[in-house]
């Protein structure tokens, strides 16, 4: 299944901070969870939870994640991380595509 947000599985998603995720929705979302703190016995619908109660408490951020599985809301994650330019996604040749 492509990713409705590039048109491809396979992204690099680059945040502001430097920190690069690469893979389909799901595995970057795994990633950020994996170097995050206190996302250690999380399942992805509460780090979704963490991730929309931090951007409201410590960037005044209203993150619209939604969806029925934990694909859509990778997805929607990543699209919104784009959105509010907290990160941009690469192409293939290191050139930044945002929203």
């Amino acid at each position: 299944m492509e990713n409705q947000l590039t048109g491809r599985n396979q992204m690099k998603l680059l945040l502001r901070n430097m920190e690069s995720y690469e893979g389909d929705a799901i595995e970057i979302v795994n990633q950020m969870m994996g170097s995050a703190m206190f996302a250690d016995n999380k399942s992805i619908r509460e780090y979704m939870d963490m991730i929309m109660k931090n951007a409201k408490v410590h960037h005044n951020l209203e993150l619209n994640i939604h969806g029925d599985t934990d694909e859509d809301l990778a997805r929607c994650l990543v699209f919104q991380i784009v959105e509010h330019s907290m990160g941009i996604l690469m192409d293939e040749n290191g050139n930044g595509e945002s929203k």
